[in-house]
C-alpha cells in the first residue's frame, strides 16, 4: 500500500521580506527561446562584458539588517507597528517616482522605508506621522519599486510563450533588484539582461550566482556530495530507478519512479519524501549533476508486505555540481542514481538504488 501527499516540483521565489510592499515573485512559467541577439552575445558561461553593466548582488534582494541599538523589551512587539506601516506606506505610494520599497527588519522589528531622493526631507515628513519614531529608519536607494516593477513586467512578457520550453525558474521583485533564477544553460540569457538592464536584476543559473566576468569573483562551482547509502539488498529490499526519459538537456527537469521491492520475508514500511536522484560518473558514486529547482511540502508512505512493490516519484537534471564552472553538465554518458532516506528502513544513512544510464545532450 502507498499513501501519499502532494509531490510536485515547483520553484523557488524570491519573495520581498515580512512587510510585502514590493512585488510578489511569481511561479515557474514556459518562456521563450533565448533570441538571436542572445545568442550572439556569449558562447562561453561568463564570457567579459563590453558595456560595462554587471547585475546587482544577491544581497540587494533584501534590505540589511540595522545595526542593533539597546533593546527594550516592548521593541518585540510588533503590534504597534501595525499602524505606522500603513503610515509609511501610503506616504510612500503617493510618491511613486522617489518610493524605493518598505521592509519590517531586524530584531526587535523597525521599519526601514527607501526612497531615491531627499530622504532628509521625507525622514521629517515620516517622524511626524508615526507613533514610533524610534523604529523608524529612511534610507537612500538607486532605483523606485516602479523602475523594477517595469524591468520585472518587461521580462516575464519576453519570457512568457505558452508552449515554449521551461527556462524561468523565479521572477520577482526584491528590495533593489529583480531576483531573475533561469534553469541551467541559459548564460546566453543571462548576459542579455544583464547587459539591458545592469545592477537591477540579480541573476542565478541553477540556484548559482551568476557573476558575469568583469563583475567580480567568481563563486565557488557547486560541488554535490557523494550518494551514500547502505545496500537494500541487506534488509530486504530491491530499489530500482525507472526515469521518464533516456536522455535529458541541460535546463530539463527529469521526473520518473522509484521502484520499492520488498524481496524478504517481513512487512516493511518507510515513510519518505519526493527523491530527488543525481547524476553521477558511471559505475561510481561521484554525483556531478543535480536537479536545480525546489520541491514543494511532500510526504510518501510504503506498506509493503513481502512480495509487494511501491512507487515513489523521482526528479533528475543535469545541473553541474562536479565544482567546475558552467551551470550545466557537459553532453555525454552518465549514470543515475538515488539514495533513499526513510524514517523507518532501518539504514540511518539512506538505501542506495540501483544505476541507470541517463544521456545528456547539447
Amino acid at each position: 500500500m502507498v499513501t501519499a501527499w502532494l509531490a510536485e516540483p515547483t520553484a523557488p521565489t524570491t519573495a520581498p521580506t515580512t512587510v510585502p510592499a514590493t512585488v510578489p515573485a511569481t511561479s515557474p512559467v514556459p518562456a521563450r527561446p533565448p533570441s538571436a541577439r542572445a545568442a550572439a552575445v556569449v558562447d562561453a558561461p561568463a564570457r567579459a562584458l563590453t558595456s560595462g553593466a554587471c547585475p546587482a548582488p544577491a544581497g540587494a534582494l533584501h534590505p540589511a539588517s540595522p545595526p542593533q541599538g539597546p533593546i527594550r523589551p516592548e521593541d518585540f512587539d510588533q503590534g504597534p507597528l501595525e499602524p505606522d506601516i500603513g503610515r509609511v506606506r501610503a506616504y510612500g505610494e503617493a510618491r511613486p517616482r522617489e518610493f524605493g520599497g518598505l521592509a519590517l527588519v531586524g530584531m526587535p522589528s523597525r521599519i526601514v522605508v527607501a526612497f531615491t531622493a531627499d530622504t532628509e526631507r521625507h525622514e521629517r515628513a515620516l517622524v511626524a506621522t508615526v507613533a514610533n519614531p524610534h523604529r523608524l529608519e529612511v534610507r537612500q536607494v538607486d532605483y523606485s519599486t516602479a523602475e523594477l516593477q517595469a524591468v520585472r513586467d518587461t521580462i516575464q512578457a519576453e519570457l512568457l510563450a505558452p508552449g515554449a520550453p521551461l527556462r524561468l525558474q523565479f521572477l520577482g521583485a526584491g528590495w533593489q533588484a529583480v531576483g531573475l533564477g533561469l534553469v541551467p544553460g541559459q548564460e546566453a540569457l543571462a548576459l542579455e539582461y544583464v547587459h539591458r538592464f545592469g545592477a537591477k536584476v540579480a541573476v542565478t543559473l541553477g540556484g548559482h550566482t551568476f557573476v558575469p566576468e568583469g563583475c567580480g569573483p567568481q563563486p565557488e562551482p557547486p560541488r554535490c556530495p557523494d550518494l551514500v547509502g547502505d545496500e537494500p539488498s541487506g534488509i530486504g529490499l530491491e530499489l530500482t530507478l525507472v526515469p521518464d526519459r533516456a536522455a535529458i538537456a541541460v535546463g530539463e527537469v527529469g521526473q520518473g519512479t522509484l521502484l520499492v521491492r520488498n524481496l524478504g520475508g517481513r512487512r516493511f514500511t518507510i515513510f519518505t519524501g519526493i527523491v530527488q536522484a543525481n547524476l553521477i560518473l558511471r559505475a561510481t558514486t561521484t554525483a556531478v549533476g543535480r536537479y536545480t529547482g525546489s520541491v514543494a511540502g511532500i510526504g510518501y508512505g510504503l506498506d509493503l508486505e513481502p512480495g509487494e512493490e511501491g512507487r515513489i516519484p523521482i526528479l533528475f537534471g543535469a545541473g553541474r555540481c562536479d565544482g567546475r564552472p558552467g551551470s550545466g553538465l557537459p553532453p555525454g554518458s552518465y549514470g543515475l542514481r538515488a539514495v533513499l532516506t526513510a524514517t523507518g528502513s532501518g539504514a540511518p544513512g539512506g538505501l542506495l538504488s540501483s544505476e541507470t544510464q541517463v544521456t545528456v545532450t547539447g
